[in-house]
């Protein structure tokens, strides 16, 4: 007698609620995407036009009448103005000496003993050139009284207060 052997094969079978679970599951991860993406999008939004006016807002123009201790950019534009007036400051000519001869009295008005608490010392160094022109530099140290310290805190500027012209 043949007898034929059937064998079982289990094929799982998937149902109906098993498909459905993993749609909404899919469905769900795109709900959360489009989310996270939306707020994205709404962030740089906002943060473009913050970050923009950071980026190029400038400070508020301090008039002549602001108070001596804050730099006020009307008073620096009174110097410079003051201090071109002299017309060409071409080392070792006439208004090249009118300039210093300004800078200086400004700078020891500025440090006079009653005005605050500020210490300035003045020294001019002077030199020639190659074409034996007389040249002088002027080098002002300010720092403040209050601190008794050895190791003060000081300023010291830098700058050119001649001019050249060229032909």
């Amino acid at each position: 007698m043949n007898e034929i052997g059937e064998e079982t094969v289990f094929i799982p079978q998937v149902s109906n609620t098993s498909q459905i679970h993993r749609h909404s599951h899919n469905n769900q991860q795109l709900k959360e995407f489009i989310l996270w993406f939306v707020l994205l999008i709404c962030l740089l939004l906002l943060a473009g036009p913050f970050t923009h006016h950071l980026s190029y807002s400038v400070p508020t123009v301090k008039t002549r009448t602001s108070a001596r201790h804050v730099f006020s950019e009307e008073r620096a534009l009174d110097y410079l103005i003051n201090l071109t007036q002299y017309g060409s400051r071409v080392s070792n000519t006439r208004g090249n000496f009118d300039a210093r001869d300004y800078l200086i009295s400004q700078i020891k008005r500025i440090c006079s003993p009653n005005k605050r608490y500020i210490q300035c010392e003045l020294d001019l160094q002077n030199f020639a050139d190659s074409q034996h022109n007389q040249l002088q530099n002027i080098i002002v140290r300010v720092s403040n009284t209050l601190n008794k310290s050895r190791n003060i805190p000081s300023v010291m500027l830098t700058a050119h207060y001649d001019s050249g012209t060229y032909v």
